[in-house]
């Protein structure tokens, strides 16, 4: 992460399963600059540490005993940034309500804990180092996301996805950023000789489109439908 993690930021983990404290625990070795402050196996020991001492990251369970995870974060007025791990998927949509910043499912592998706190360090290091002069807006979007703002260069973007009252902005490197907003007022605010809407649900960036046949558009790994008032923008 070189100068990205650069710093120190503070971690707690909250989780009713002792084996899965100790894999997080393992796998932080290999992060220096996260420092452990402590594990809670439950809710409200988790509380009492979380309102006496300053956590930067709070990697979380959801099911637990007597107080879920979501209960937990109900509860905090300025909760830390969230990194959700459960074994159950159905969770991911009412996690991301709560502005989380990734959902690790169980069994979490090495690899992907380490893209979730390397994308941690990122976000870190960009609202601290964050110069409004060199945010040009028009080659940006800019949008809050996880309780901070984010700014996405146009380029970068291959497409966004309606998502009830969400929109998913997909980058190109597999970012994913969830922003409460409504798909027509974001793709508003983008250039309209690089973007188009092709079906209610999706607008793409056409420099990243792979092939396209009558039906579909080909970005990344998705085929993604054109709805049948969009096909003559394509």
């Amino acid at each position: 992460m070189n100068k990205l993690a650069s710093f120190l930021k503070s971690c707690l983990i909250v989780d009713d399963e002792p084996n899965a404290i100790r894999i997080i625990e393992t796998y932080l070795h290999s992060f220096p600059n996260l420092r452990l402050v402590g594990s809670a196996r439950h809710a409200l020991d988790a509380l009492t540490i979380l309102q006496t001492q300053k956590i930067d990251l709070l990697f979380l369970d959801i099911q637990m005993p007597r107080i879920t995870g979501f209960q937990l974060l109900k509860s905090l007025q300025e909760p830390p940034t969230v990194i959700i791990t459960s074994a159950h998927r159905n969770y991911a949509l009412d996690a991301f309500d709560f502005q989380v910043m990734d959902y690790l499912l169980k069994p979490v592998s090495f690899e992907r804990f380490s893209k979730a706190v390397g994308r941690f360090f990122e976000l870190q290091f960009d609202n601290e180092h964050d110069e409004p002069g060199n945010i040009d807006p028009e080659s940006m979007l800019i949008i809050r996301s996880e309780r901070r703002s984010v700014r996405i260069p146009f380029r970068d973007i291959l497409y966004l996805e309606a998502m009830g009252d969400y929109v998913a902005i997909y980058r190109s490197g597999g970012e994913r950023h969830l922003t409460l907003e409504t798909l027509t007022r974001l793709a508003d605010r983008l250039p309209k000789n690089e973007f188009n809407r092709i079906h209610r649900k999706f607008v793409i960036n056409r420099r990243h489109i792979r092939a396209t046949n009558h039906h579909s558009a080909f970005i990344g790994d998705r085929e993604l439908p054109i709805g049948p008032n969009y096909r003559p923008l394509i």
